[in-house]
């Protein structure tokens, strides 16, 4: 009867830890989604639709190191840090990708020579 118990305690420990990582991974992907989307949004403005790969390329790096190491600070395990990247990466490509192809601006309007920062929400 003792290993039954043991058993079933250590299964809902089980269970429980697997629920939480998987709740964690799910918040650092949303979170590198978001992120992503914002950076690459905030470069658009910054250096305009026709900035060099090299220069794109900088950017999302700069900004995966200083997310990062955020996050190493805040205790995230690895594979929440890896599931943020990712989810970065993929965002931050995805919107300046849409961006160079389209004739819009990044903020959603039609493309003029004054964007202001004010259009983020």
């Amino acid at each position: 009867m003792m290993i039954k118990d043991a058993i079933g305690r250590w299964w809902k420990w089980a269970f429980r830890e697997q629920k939480s990582l998987a709740a964690r991974l799910k918040r650092a992907r949303r979170s590198g989604y978001d992120h992503g989307g914002r950076e690459a949004k905030l470069m658009l403005v910054a250096l305009g639709k026709r900035c060099e790969r090299s220069q794109v390329i900088s950017w999302l790096d700069r900004v995966i190191k200083q997310g990062r190491a955020s996050l190493v600070e805040q205790g995230a395990v690895d594979r929440e840090v890896d599931a943020w990247e990712m989810s970065c990466r993929i965002m931050f490509t995805v919107k300046v990708s849409a961006a160079r192809r389209s004739d819009c601006s990044p903020l959603g309007g039609p493309a003029t020579a004054a964007t202001s920062y004010s259009g983020f929400r």
